[in-house]
């Protein structure tokens, strides 16, 4: 194979990631502003914002100890199994 035949060409953004940060702001922006003009727009009561909070802060967590390697699949591996070198 020649070396064009197995170079992986780089992916072209699409859509939003292709704009400007401050372009896709502004249509965000009027996105939710027409949605709260409809009474469509979804607001959060304290209780629901709290327990997204909670979820949130559980899904960060849960990452940063997989990260580190004490996650479940640490845990549930039987500490015999690790070779110490």
């Amino acid at each position: 194979m020649s070396e064009s035949e197995t170079s992986v060409k780089p992916k072209k953004a699409h859509g939003f990631a292709a704009m400007d940060h401050r372009r896709r702001s502004e249509i965000s922006k009027m996105g939710g502003k027409a949605a709260h003009a409809q009474g469509v727009a979804h607001t959060f009561s304290t209780e629901e914002a709290i327990r997204a909070g909670r979820l949130g802060g559980r899904a960060v967590q849960a990452k940063k100890r997989e990260v580190r390697g004490i996650g479940v699949a640490a845990i549930e591996t039987n500490a015999t199994d690790v070779v110490k070198e």
